[in-house]
């Protein structure tokens, strides 16, 4: 889903988040953090709708559904992303318009504990 040029990245001291991502317990993210890194690097960013590779679907790594562990994690990422106090609005956000698709999996409340304990 993404390429760049590697001397850019390298000369601008930019490396993926080990922390987060498939095969570590706080999964998910590591691509947004890295993009989000390059822009505060100055880098440019372009969307192309090209493919660059194909991927075989199978089971996740870590999404088994929109349980506890995922609203943690989020609030674990969202934090890295954004910092505390804009993650704390984020979170409202999501909870809230995003009830659709998680509500069969967990309650507003518990979503919301699990969030912020990410969070804080």
């Amino acid at each position: 889903q993404i390429s760049f040029r590697r001397e850019s990245v390298l000369n601008a001291k930019i490396r993926f988040d080990e922390t987060l991502g498939s095969g570590v317990s706080k999964a998910g993210g590591e691509e947004v953090m890295f993009l989000y890194d390059c822009l505060k690097k100055g880098l440019k960013l372009y969307y192309v709708p090209v493919s660059i590779g194909r991927m075989i679907e199978g089971e996740s790594q870590w999404f088994h559904g929109f349980d506890e562990d995922y609203f943690y994690d989020r609030g674990l990422f969202t934090r890295k992303l954004m910092g505390r106090w804009w993650a704390s609005l984020y979170a409202i956000y999501y909870i809230v318009f995003k009830y659709q698709k998680y509500r069969k999996d967990i309650t507003v409340w518990g979503a919301l504990r699990n969030i912020f304990a990410g969070i804080w």
